[in-house]
């Protein structure tokens, strides 16, 4: 984690870009480009300092992230791969490890979630069938319930969709190479990609 990484929240919501790649590996030149705007040292604590002293601080974070637009997007690209990169070696690690539940935690992952998804589609069906045949009196206090739970879960069902997602991706990414075939680029990849070209290309 960059040393500059704590200025992430103080940057982000007004200059974004700056704001994601101070946090990252290339936090150093981030800091360097607003210490230099600032007129201040290029560490963390004198660049915090002059942005909580500073009333323009705001709109002098805009100018810069507008300034150095093509090299905070370039910046921005080469993190985002890093962070991809990173996560492959992860998976790659836990597929390879000789402890069988580092190994199988995301086929049970998906097994649990299929489970979980499963029971939640036939209480619904059960208990709405339940209230339509025996207990047509309480339908609407019925549904009205079954769809503040469905509603609970929903971002619930989101993380774990998209955690089981990523670790299908992964897999047939995985399934790929031990074929010997070259994987597809991920639509993230394929977007810095374009992105670092374009910049070096400009």
């Amino acid at each position: 984690m960059s040393l500059w990484s704590g200025l992430k929240s103080i940057i982000a919501p007004v200059a974004p870009i700056l704001g994601t790649v101070i946090g990252g590996p290339a936090g150093t030149i981030a800091g360097a480009m607003i210490a230099k705007k600032l007129g201040v040292e290029a560490t963390p604590e004198a660049v915090q300092q002059a942005l909580q002293a500073d009333p323009n601080a705001a709109s002098k974070l805009a100018q810069i992230e507008a300034e150095n637009r093509g090299d905070l997007d370039k910046l921005y690209a080469e993190a985002v791969l890093a962070e991809v990169h990173e996560q492959n070696q992860t998976m790659r690690a836990e597929i390879a490890s000789q402890d069988k539940f580092v190994r199988r935690w995301r086929p049970f992952f998906g097994y649990v979630t299929a489970i979980c998804f499963l029971a939640q589609f036939l209480m619904v069906l059960i208990v709405g069938t339940y209230t339509v045949i025996w207990d047509p009196d309480h339908i609407t206090q019925t549904f009205n319930g079954l769809f503040q739970i469905c509603s609970a879960l929903t971002s619930t069902w989101a993380i774990a969709l998209s955690v089981l997602g990523v670790s299908i991706a992964q897999r047939s990414r995985d399934k790929q190479i031990a074929a010997g075939h070259p994987p597809e680029p991920s639509l993230i990849g394929a977007i810095t990609q374009r992105l670092i070209g374009g910049t070096q290309r400009g």
